[in-house]
């Protein structure tokens, strides 16, 4: 029989997180709920501070003694160390899914004056602006292409092969 190597804890919501056998003591002391953020959801806990105020503290940085960590496989009770790495924050935002708003695509939306999609990019917090198509499909062809071009391989795309 194989060796389990991760754990299941269960959150608020009917939800549940998954972290590494090696993380069990530590994360297992705290009582976890479940928030979502956009689309995702995350495992935290309510700590207080010795001045009597709240904070919230999330379960990857706890486990990771880190911030600005990144959910590789983009699932946010997804704790195992694997999944977990630590990235700043413009590579935090772009690899993430699309936005609401006009467009399915990430980097695309409508542009009604010009009746055409816009593509656009975040690079070091600031967008550039990759040009009007005819298409919502060429325009996150384009984003695609820049998301490749500024972030490498690991880019999160609108098309994967």
């Amino acid at each position: 029989m194989p060796l389990t190597t991760f754990v299941e804890i269960p959150l608020t919501q009917g939800l549940i997180t998954t972290i590494d056998v090696e993380d069990y003591d530590l994360v297992n002391q705290y009582k976890w709920y479940a928030c979502r953020y956009y689309k995702t959801f995350y495992a935290k806990r309510n700590v207080k501070l010795s001045v009597g105020r709240w904070t919230t503290q999330y379960m990857h940085t706890l486990i990771t003694g880190a911030k600005g960590i990144d959910h590789i496989n983009l699932n946010g009770l997804d704790n195992r160390k694997f999944n977990l790495r630590q990235v700043t924050m413009s590579w935090n935002i772009q690899n993430s899914r699309a936005r609401r708003g006009s467009s399915q695509y990430k980097g695309v939306s409508f542009a009604q004056r010009e009746e055409k999609y816009k593509a656009e990019i975040m690079v070091d917090r600031r967008s550039k602006f990759l040009g009007y198509f005819n298409s919502e499909i060429k325009a996150a062809e384009a984003y695609d292409k820049a998301a490749l071009h500024y972030y490498g391989g690991g880019a999160f795309l609108n098309f994967r092969d």
